[in-house]
């Protein structure tokens, strides 16, 4: 099942093109990873596909139904989003803020029941946020507050899960630990993961697919070893890199050449 059908997206700021004929699905219990230098377009096709902005051109499908079709009501029960620039700084406590992710699933003037109780303890569990489940969201730090963000948006119980950077600010213990538990909720649920990603060998190592874009366009996309390669990461990031096998799962890794990028940018300065 496709879950996500994206055909011929173009969208601009100030009549500056950012998206340019992008076009890409995403099926049902899939884990995607979204690639590219900043600026490339990369939170701009978030927004597009979550409803936040409307393209200029093309349209986006969710399970075959145009996504303008969809009042974001319904939107709200069945896609949760994580944004980049979502600020928490309102004196909630931790686990009053994962709790507004079910309300979405509320009637009007319903309060939460027992079943909405036990689904936000499950998604504070699941982001290794139960001691701080009393705690102020004023009061913890940056990267305890994106697992705040990520807790709410699993406590939706959504059937599509947008990320947009959701391991900044994050030590590697609960990078590791957040993309593993994305990884298995696609596998096991069914989730639809898209998550833009900066880090191409954690996003390697946990994605099903990767799609790079590099100026509004998405030149590569596929599994992790059929896209990474030297001259893929040459042309999307303009940097020399070694390209190797990860020893025990295979995954690509990406190393940067240093010595080498530096002697290539003394060249070009020199011409």
């Amino acid at each position: 099942m496709i879950r996500i059908r994206a055909s011929q997206l173009q969208a601009a700021y100030d009549g500056e093109p950012v998206i340019r004929d992008v076009s890409f699905e995403v099926r049902r219990g899939q884990f995607v990873g979204l690639a590219g230098p900043n600026g490339s377009g990369k939170s701009t096709l978030i927004r597009l596909v979550s409803k936040a902005l409307h393209p200029q051109k093309g349209r986006v499908l969710i399970d075959n139904q145009p996504l303008d079709q969809i009042s974001r009501e319904q939107l709200a029960r069945r896609m949760a989003v994580v944004r980049q620039e979502g600020r928490l700084d309102f004196e909630f406590t931790v686990r009053e803020v994962v709790m507004l992710g079910r309300i979405p699933h509320l009637k009007r003037f319903q309060g939460e029941g027992p079943q909405d109780a036990c689904i936000v303890d499950e998604s504070l569990r699941q982001t290794d946020l139960t001691d701080l489940s009393g705690r102020l969201v004023t009061e913890i730090s940056g990267g305890e507050r994106q697992r705040v963000a990520i807790a709410r948006a699993l406590a939706q119980q959504p059937e599509i899960l947008l990320l947009d950077e959701p391991t900044a600010h994050l030590d590697l213990r609960h990078q590791v630990a957040l993309l593993t538990l994305f990884r298995k909720l696609s596998r096991d649920q069914g989730l639809t993961i898209l998550a833009v990603l900066h880090d191409l060998n954690l996003a390697a190592q946990f994605c099903e697919r990767l799609m790079l874009i590099k100026e509004g366009q998405i030149l590569h996309s596929g599994p992790p070893q059929g896209v990474l390669d030297t001259a893929t990461v040459r042309e999307i990031y303009g940097v020399e890199a070694a390209v190797s096998r990860h020893p025990v799962s295979g995954a690509p890794c990406v190393y940067p050449v240093v010595e080498r990028q530096e002697e290539t940018d003394r060249l070009e300065a020199v011409r």
